[in-house]
């Protein structure tokens, strides 16, 4: 995954596109970064009360029975995604889809899907290049060393373009999704019927050489096209 904007330019964004202000005493140290790991902490949107707050937490969901051993239970289990179609009745997600919504901003993630032959890392972002608000769900644990607090990222069927390439995307949303995913008060029905795959011409995808290390580097376009349907 990438996120390529530090704090101060996320709340800036968030101000901006979702009308979200997010009060100073959350902030917390976050530097742009373009290779994003399972496990790794990301910044994570959601209500605490009244307010929205961004706050760190690590990717890969971690219930209370896997306290024991949280990175033994991600592995095992991947739960660093939640399928849309079954987010409602799963034993892990199903209280979280209730009252534990959160949105994920990311400007853009990678997959490596098969063409030609050929594996091609392949990178996915919004067309005009801004960020993109993913549905998730989030989860606190309490440990001896502190509070554990992880996520995951919804996913539901490909679209017609992601399909090309991929049979799941990320659940991307628009401001008005973002509010209602994140309003304790909206109805079960409501968000999981936000949960579906990007409308035409939100997304975009291009190829991109090797996924290693970290840089800006990492989401330049490799060959004469900028998007892998020029």
């Amino acid at each position: 995954m990438v996120l390529d904007v530090d704090y101060d330019d996320l709340g800036r964004i968030l101000e901006e596109v979702q009308d979200l202000r997010i009060p100073p005493r959350h902030a917390f140290d976050w530097s742009p970064r373009f290779n994003l790991a399972a496990t790794q902490q990301s910044p994570v949107l959601l209500r605490e009360g009244a307010e929205h707050a961004l706050r760190l937490h690590r990717w890969g969901l971690v219930p209370r029975w896997g306290a024991h051993d949280p990175g033994e239970f991600v592995r095992r289990l991947k739960t660093f995604h939640a399928r849309a179609e079954a987010v409602a009745a799963s034993h892990l997600s199903g209280p979280l889809v209730q009252a534990q919504r959160c949105v994920v901003p990311l400007t853009g993630w990678y997959g490596w899907p098969l063409r030609n032959g050929e594996v091609r890392p392949t990178y996915f972002c919004a067309r005009d290049r801004r960020p993109l608000f993913c549905a998730g769900l989030w989860e606190e644990v309490p440990m001896a060393s502190g509070e554990l607090r992880t996520h995951a990222i919804v996913t539901s069927e490909a679209g017609p373009f992601v399909r090309r390439l991929h049979d799941r995307e990320l659940v991307t949303l628009d401001p008005t999704g973002v509010r209602r995913w994140l309003e304790p008060a909206s109805r079960l029905d409501e968000v999981l019927g936000l949960l579906v795959s990007a409308p035409a011409g939100r997304l975009d995808a291009y190829a991109v050489g090797p996924v290693t290390g970290d840089g800006p580097e990492l989401i330049q376009p490799v060959g004469l096209h900028r998007t892998l349907f020029d």
